[in-house]
């Protein structure tokens, strides 16, 4: 995009305030990203701030990534600067910015996250807004899909290499399990102060 931001970008349903922007981030930024994956230590994911194993709500492989990591920088500001857009455009949160890690995960099969929100107690009731890249080729894996709940409907988020999709945190959402293949995303949560 050489550095040029969406405007308006699309949003997945008239009656939910959830967008995305397809390639945001191009191959090579990917690639990079997928590298800290391979290099770095990975651990069962867990969930909640008391780190809690719950396979039967969540079930992958992930690790992390630093928001003060120099080599990264570039990405996680590019993921930034599209946080501020979009929520300038569409929400108008009070945002302070990327405090906590951000998690890249792996679902390989049969490996899911169901309905939960990314907004709880503790460190995360200051998340205003989730963002997802998705990191695979959507021909590389099949189930997998990054669903919405929308009254009694589940909408699927776009999947082609480099989309990121952007959500209050507070709005339900699930990764439905995966049948063949190996899914990755990268996970970013942009907070600021409690809601009033």
């Amino acid at each position: 995009m050489s550095g040029k931001l969406p405007f308006n970008p699309p949003q997945l349903s008239q009656f939910m305030d959830a967008c995305w922007v397809e390639n945001y981030f191009t191959k090579d930024e990917v690639a990079l990203i997928l590298k800290a994956y391979d290099t770095r230590t990975k651990s069962a994911a867990q969930v909640a701030d008391e780190g809690l194993d719950m396979p039967d709500l969540r079930k992958s492989t992930v690790t992390f990534l630093e928001p003060n990591d120099a080599e990264y920088a570039p990405i996680i500001h590019k993921l930034a600067q599209l946080a501020i857009q979009v929520n300038q455009q569409r929400y108008a949160f009070d945002l302070s910015g990327i405090y906590e890690p951000l998690q890249i995960a792996q679902y390989d099969s049969n490996d899911f996250f169901d309905w939960h929100t990314d907004f709880s107690n503790g460190q995360a009731s200051t998340r205003k807004l989730s963002l997802s890249v998705q990191l695979s080729e959507p021909s590389s894996y099949e189930g997998g899909d990054l669903q919405f709940k929308i009254n009694t409907n589940e909408i699927n988020a776009p999947k082609s290499l480099g989309t990121v999709v952007i959500f209050p945190s507070f709005i339900q959402h699930r990764v439905t399990p995966i049948t063949s293949g190996s899914r990755k995303s990268l996970v970013a949560w942009i907070t600021g102060p409690h809601f009033k």
